[in-house]
């Protein structure tokens, strides 16, 4: 499946004359997690004569195009909307369709499908720190006010499942409350591959399931 996804984003990359991304794409997420030493943005761009902010951009377009060629290969095979999500069961039994590709690489693909692409927005994304039954949330910078935030992600979820609405609802209810222990919301939009995003304020601490499991408060 993540092959056959390679080989559509290639194939798809030469007929739109843009081999540069699928060349970009392939030396940091195909060839790079096996290197001794991934190659950084900045080395890529002084390897292929651009800024590092081009090569930001086209790799975020060989990813946003990748993931799409997966989530069709998968909606063709299970005859419904496929869901990418850290993880998800439909992706790990498909894992042995992948003939050509390791075990690293798959892994590393499979963290790329999921990864948000904030590309044209003001947000940098860091790590994921959470996740639940809708969503995904990611610790992130907000490059305009220079101030860490949090992202909440809608997951891509089987047809039929309305989740959306609830989240939109949520992120606006959210943001009309203002007291100490409600996180403010900051800023809301869809992704590019349509996947509905909120931010809000990064509180830091510990989750409250941390010290339930050694049964005593902090």
């Amino acid at each position: 499946m993540f092959e056959l996804s390679v080989e559509d984003l290639r194939r798809h990359c030469a007929a739109a004359d843009k081999q540069v991304p699928f060349t970009l794409f392939e030396r940091y997420d195909l060839d790079g997690p096996e290197a001794a030493e991934r190659p950084t943005y900045a080395h890529l761009g002084g390897e292929f004569g651009i800024q590092e902010t081009q090569v930001t951009n086209y790799l975020a377009y060989a990813r946003r195009q990748f993931r799409r060629f997966l989530l069709e290969r998968l909606r063709a095979t299970t005859g419904r909307r496929g869901r990418i999500r850290g993880g998800v069961p439909a992706l790990a039994r498909r894992r042995r369709a992948v003939k050509y590709l390791s075990d690293t690489v798959v892994a590393h693909l499979r963290t790329v499908a999921v990864w948000p692409d904030l590309s044209g927005t003001r947000y940098e994304l860091a790590e994921p720190i959470g996740r639940g039954g809708m969503g995904t949330v990611y610790r992130a910078r907000d490059r305009s006010l220079d101030r860490p935030v949090a992202i909440k992600v809608l997951h891509d979820l089987p047809e039929g499942v309305q989740a959306e609405p609830r989240l939109v609802r949520e992120a606006r209810l959210t943001a009309r409350l203002e007291h100490p222990g409600i996180v403010p919301v900051h800023d809301a939009g869809v992704l590019p591959d349509g996947r509905f995003y909120y931010v809000m304020k990064l509180v830091r601490g510990k989750r409250l399931d941390e010290p339930a499991a050694f049964g005593r408060p902090d």
